[in-house]
């Protein structure tokens, strides 16, 4: 690329994003996400950051079609998000550092354009998973997986074996989940009996909203 304070250079990168978000979000979209390109791909950008959120795009193109490949989804569906919620994912996938997220962003629109799912596509939803990070997302995974289908309790103890992290790591994506509504935060003195299981996490409605718009639709 040349020098990005070219004005000329400037327009040949936000005519990219444009027709990466066009290609992504498809032609319906077209008009509001235009409108998205010249900030994007950002005049004040380095190369890499500029690359970069243009590679997201595509690799969001690349597993939408994978995940509706299945489904009676069609193609141009994602014309039905609001502008405004579509704004904010668009923003969240072109700044995401982590391939993690893109993919599962694809199947996070997927669930939620899928005639055939119960799941929504919520403002609260997609703010709140906008503030995941890719361990929090495995996480919710790991203990909606757990507690949900196959219903039996996810443990504090078995997660860093399972996703192989550090047990601070753990902790701090916990905490996370916690802060974000997500997950259940541990009360000890609730239970008189004293036979509460506190190493036992459960999420919250939030959470299992989150969880089921995650998943894949199909058990493994």
């Amino acid at each position: 690329m040349g020098d990005p304070s070219n004005g000329n250079d400037a327009a040949a990168t936000s005519e990219d994003i444009e027709a990466r978000l066009r290609r992504a979000f498809g032609p319906a979209a077209g008009e509001a996400l235009g409108r998205m390109a010249p900030e994007i791909s950002g005049t004040g950008l380095g190369d890499w950051l500029r690359t970069k959120r243009m590679d997201n795009l595509d690799r969001l193109h690349r597993q939408w079609q994978r995940e509706i490949a299945h489904r009676n989804v069609d193609a141009d569906a994602l014309r039905r998000i609001g502008e405004g919620h579509l704004g904010r994912i668009v923003e969240s996938i072109a700044n995401e550092g982590d391939d993690t997220l893109i993919d599962l962003w694809a199947r996070f629109l997927a669930n939620a354009l899928d005639p055939e799912s119960t799941t929504g596509l919520g403002g609260t939803l997609i703010e709140t998973f906008a503030s995941f990070e890719a361990l929090d997302a495995r996480l919710l995974l790991r203990i909606g997986d757990e507690r949900i289908r196959r219903q039996r309790p996810a443990r504090r103890r078995d997660l860093s074996e399972s996703l192989t992290a550090p047990d601070d790591r753990i902790a701090a994506s916990l905490d996370h989940l916690v802060a974000l509504r997500c997950l259940r935060a541990p009360t000890p003195g609730d239970d008189p009996s004293g036979d509460r299981d506190d190493d036992a996490l459960d999420l919250t409605v939030l959470g299992i909203e989150l969880y089921r718009a995650c998943a894949p639709d199909k058990e493994d």
